[in-house]
């Protein structure tokens, strides 16, 4: 017989490369391009792979995702020749980028990528694996890159509107001071709220319900109030 406690001890399951990858994702979600290119009469940034690298290695280390290469093919598209003032070479390499579950070689994701580098020496098929590794690590994780941290894509908070509860407070309040609905929404939105006109208390968000709820409740309080005071016929 299994008691809780063992079941407790017991270790989790390992898991899947999808779930590794996914673990990363929730870690790592932006990086700030830090590498400046001119050519072809434009200038622009990039995310550079050692920063890349640099922001995403300790995930990749923690959940155990090794990531590595595979050349597929490759080819020298412009061939470098002085005679003819052709000074760079093009270099396209194909290849395929494995995100590898350390506990299972055999459960990985691979993309397959086509990478160009421009060299005049011997280093554009570093640069072109260089290249599609990077792009592989940015679109496996899914991760965001800007120019600084205010570029980063903005995401609106959830608006709460006017909950049940409030709902049930605010129709109880207008029959316990017999109010008007329309006249009660239109004098706390554009005096008080300073909002534009709310055709339903439920468009209201939570907080400003509360508010309005607030000044139904001051308003009961101060009849009940005047009804003390008033002389007895």
């Amino acid at each position: 017989m299994t008691t809780k406690t063992q079941q407790a001890e017991q270790p989790s399951a390992p898991k899947n490369i999808y779930q590794r990858i996914n673990a990363v994702m929730q870690e790592i979600d932006y990086i700030k391009k830090d590498k400046k290119i001119s050519g072809g009469g434009a200038n622009y940034s990039a995310v550079s792979h050692d920063q890349v690298t640099a922001m995403v290695r300790d995930s990749l280390v923690k959940h155990g995702i090794m990531i590595y290469p595979e050349q597929v093919r490759s080819e020298v598209l412009v061939a470098r020749d002085k005679s003819k003032d052709i000074a760079m070479m093009l270099y396209e390499g194909e290849y395929k980028i494995h995100f590898v579950n350390i506990d299972d070689g055999q459960d990985r994701v691979t993309v397959q990528i086509v990478g160009h580098a421009n060299d005049n020496g011997d280093k554009a098929p570093g640069k072109a694996v260089t290249y599609a590794t990077k792009s592989a690590i940015l679109k496996v994780f899914a991760i965001e890159t800007g120019e600084n941290d205010e570029s980063r894509n903005y995401k609106e908070p959830e608006v709460v509107y006017a909950t049940p509860e409030q709902v049930s407070k605010f129709y109880d309040l207008i029959a316990a001071t017999s109010s008007d609905e329309t006249t009660v929404l239109n004098h706390a939105c554009l005096n008080v709220l300073k909002y534009g006109q709310v055709y339903a208390f439920t468009q209201l968000p939570e907080r400003a319900a509360n508010i309005v709820i607030g000044l139904l409740d001051q308003k009961l309080k101060r009849m009940s109030k005047d009804s003390q005071s008033a002389p007895a016929e």
